[in-house]
């Protein structure tokens, strides 16, 4: 059964793709939203004009195209003696390069074709979601619940927003759930390759990490176990940020040490400004609705962790209200002046709270009833209210 719940997750988002790429034309470098000035910059592109005419441009873009250009040089080779170069067509170089695993994935799954990295991008996310809603399922039926349970995921607006333009939440979701289900397995090796994977997609995992770490060392029994998982998690992400410096600092300094994107501000405020921005219709006109809502879905499910976490402080609870507090605090100019940004942030705030229904006959019924009910506001926000809800529904085949 958890490989049902896996087909039927892979399936809403390969329908999804497939609607959309028939709108590009059967080209998958829509999603990537490549902006002119981007590609204008980019020598693979100038190097290779049959490949720049094939793809889909646009007058802005978004993030998906920085992991695509990564792609044509994920090793940091081109420029390594003039890393200054990598300003004109990637935005913070140390910020995008440390998160190179969906770079990475691409070059391979592609077999280092250029032409193939658009579709190699998508399909590796709709595999994501197989694995990711199959573990969901797995997780689901180790606490008495049916595997179907898993698909409550489909709520998370953060996979739909990222599916449409070729970013990797799907992944780092994926890697995060799998880490989580060895460390239950008390196979804290395996949990640790997913969750080192996880960190090169997304390094916001490590908020998780730590938390289940933090309670395990309190047992004398757990120690050694916790701090093996913790040290080869890191590892990878460590070392893989160690060259990332080696190879920018002399353009970047101690930034290309550690980056900083300028996402976090007073906490509330952004939210405050979204919700201004959808009342006085500032926002863009597909986020206006969304603009309204999201901030309070945000604020209920901050609540909520933090009622959860009262009543048990376990790592999952401790995961949430960390998680919950990094979403209120994104800011506006950064993140949710494109509320698709905002959505994205916040998924794994969304994951714990999935994690804890599951697990929700372990504490009082209310907490069962709560968090459903939390569910069904998420799905009909991300199924009605969102940016991409018109997509969302599409994907069930109901009427855009």
């Amino acid at each position: 059964m958890p490989l049902a719940s896996g087909a039927l997750g892979a399936a809403f988002f390969t329908s999804m793709l497939i609607q959309t790429v028939t709108i590009y034309g059967g080209n998958y470098s829509g999603f990537i939203h490549l902006s002119r000035d981007v590609a204008s910059e980019a020598p693979f592109l100038d190097e290779r004009p049959d490949l720049a005419r094939s793809l889909i441009v646009y007058d802005a873009g978004y993030d998906g195209q920085f992991i695509y250009l990564m792609a044509f040089d994920p090793f940091l080779q081109r420029f390594k003696d003039r890393p200054q170069e990598y300003r004109a067509f990637i935005d913070n170089p140390p910020y995008r390069y440390g998160r190179i695993g969906f770079s990475l994935l691409t070059k391979v799954a592609s077999g280092g074709r250029a032409e193939r990295f658009p579709a190699a991008m998508m399909w590796l996310i709709v595999a994501a979601h197989f694995g990711l809603a199959a573990m969901l399922g797995f997780l689901a039926s180790r606490h008495g619940m049916s595997p179907l349970a898993a698909l409550w995921y489909l709520a998370i607006p953060a996979f739909t927003s990222s599916l449409m333009s070729a970013l990797p939440e799907a992944l780092a979701a994926a890697g995060i759930v799998a880490g989580f289900l060895c460390w239950k397995a008390r196979r804290p090796v395996v949990a640790a390759i997913a969750f080192g994977g996880a960190l090169l997609v997304r390094e916001t995992g490590i908020v998780l990490i730590v938390a289940l770490v933090l309670l395990a060392i309190r047992q004398e029994t757990e120690r050694k176990r916790a701090a093996l998982m913790f040290a080869l998690a890191l590892l990878p992400v460590s070392a893989w940020r160690l060259f990332v410096a080696s190879r920018l600092f002399g353009d970047f300094g101690w930034a290309a040490v550690v980056p900083n994107p300028g996402d976090f501000g007073t906490p509330f405020a952004g939210l405050v400004q979204l919700w201004q921005a959808g009342i006085t219709r500032m926002q863009p006109a597909p986020e206006i609705a969304g603009a309204m809502v999201f901030p309070i879905v945000l604020t209920a499910a901050l609540l909520l962790a933090a009622a959860l976490l009262y009543i048990r402080a376990g790592p999952i609870e401790i995961a949430a209200i960390v998680y919950a507090g990094i979403a209120v605090s994104l800011n506006y100019g950064k993140i949710w002046s494109h509320l698709p940004s905002g959505e994205r942030g916040t998924f794994e705030l969304f994951l714990c709270l999935l994690f804890l229904m599951f697990e929700s006959h372990e504490r009082p019924a209310w907490t069962g009833w709560a968090l459903k009910g939390f569910f069904v506001v998420l799905l009909a926000y991300t199924f009605l209210l969102a940016p991409d809800a018109s997509t969302s529904r599409a994907a069930l085949l109901l009427i855009r």
